[in-house]
């Protein structure tokens, strides 16, 4: 059995709440950036992905390995970058309204109940299945550490920590799937 390998790796990607005059008042602006007032402290994550060659026969899925870490989010926000997050979510909402109209989302089909003797037929068919399903498509995502910080003008403030999430999915050959959330500890 032969993989190819890829990783993938960003580092220091920050957000940081500006408007378009402030940007064009100063070329420089890009430059001179003071990244301790970002929205999103510097964020870095690692994505490895594992293809499997296989060579035995055409019919033969490869299989496909995902994993993905994000060793730390952290959100820092006071009052003005509060605001500054509810202008952009409006000016984006109005656009998207302007850009795509008034449409209402299409519910048929959601709620539907299989009863019966089609939901005994599928179980059914699927008990009396000789093949064997084997995973195609595994993917991991690990966030070590989620961490919110909501404070005033004066300092005072609260802050709230989530340590170690991993949500993790497998695809199988047969069309099933499994989905999986694991979580650490939270305070505040």
């Amino acid at each position: 059995i032969k993989f190819d390998r890829l990783k993938m790796e960003m580092n220091d990607l920050s957000l940081i709440i500006s408007s378009i005059g402030e940007v064009a008042e100063n070329r420089h602006y890009l430059s001179k950036i003071d990244v301790s007032k970002s929205v999103i402290r510097p964020l870095s994550f690692t994505v490895n992905i594992g293809i499997e060659q296989t060579e035995a026969t055409p019919d033969d899925t490869p299989r496909t390995c995902i994993f993905g870490v994000l060793p730390s989010i952290e959100l820092r926000l006071d009052p003005s970058q509060i605001k500054g997050l509810l202008r952009v979510a409006a000016q984006w909402t109005s656009y998207m309204h302007d850009f795509c109209g008034d449409t209402t989302p299409d519910d048929s089909g959601l709620g539907e109940e299989v009863t019966g003797a089609q939901g005994q037929a599928g179980i059914g068919e699927l008990m009396e299945s000789d093949a064997v399903s084997m995973d195609h498509l595994y993917m991991s995502m690990s966030l070590l550490r989620f961490s919110v910080y909501i404070y005033s003008h004066d300092g005072v403030g609260a802050e709230a920590h989530l340590v170690s999430v991993i949500v993790s999915s497998s695809l199988f050959t047969d069309g099933s799937s499994s989905n999986r959330l694991r979580m650490g500890w939270f305070w505040i």
